[in-house]
């Protein structure tokens, strides 16, 4: 697989199964599969001195990775939200998502599709977000203008 450096990667089990020569249907299902592939993002970050957090699933793999000594990945996120750097956000938001079972995140990643103009999309995240946390009000409001902006 070839991988750009980057702290956060969500790369498509496609490309991967391509670059690999694996059967696109049935790689996924092979015994060990996803051990393998974990523990090959885990070694390669830790060579670095990186702790990697790595999940596979049937469509991608995710990867968050930060030096030994480094900020939690989501303060990190949040603090780039809170600066505006939606686009610098979004792939970690991304992979997050698909790792995380986390209001919070769900929320925020809804939010951050939105403002970018990716209305249809942010509807997901904050579906799940609700139904994580009931009582996360925000995204009821999130929601209702996603809702609203869709209808028109």
């Amino acid at each position: 697989m070839h991988h750009r450096e980057s702290s956060v990667s969500t790369r498509n089990l496609s490309e991967a199964r391509r670059d690999h020569r694996y059967d696109r249907a049935s790689a996924s299902r092979l015994p060990g599969f996803q051990e393998a592939v974990i523990a090959r993002y885990a070694l390669e970050y830790a060579s670095k001195g990186w702790n990697a957090a790595v999940t596979v699933d049937d469509e991608f793999v995710r990867v968050v990775a930060i030096p030994e000594n480094g900020i939690d990945p989501k303060k990190y996120v949040m603090g780039l939200l809170q600066h505006r750097y939606l686009e610098d956000a979004l792939p970690i938001l991304d992979a997050l998502y698909g790792m995380l079972d986390d209001a919070e995140i769900a929320y925020n990643y809804g939010i951050c599709l939105s403002e970018l103009g990716r209305i249809d999309e942010s509807l997901k995240p904050l579906e799940r977000c609700v139904h994580l946390d009931h009582e996360y009000t925000n995204a009821y409001v999130g929601l209702g203008v996603a809702y609203m902006l869709t209808a028109t």
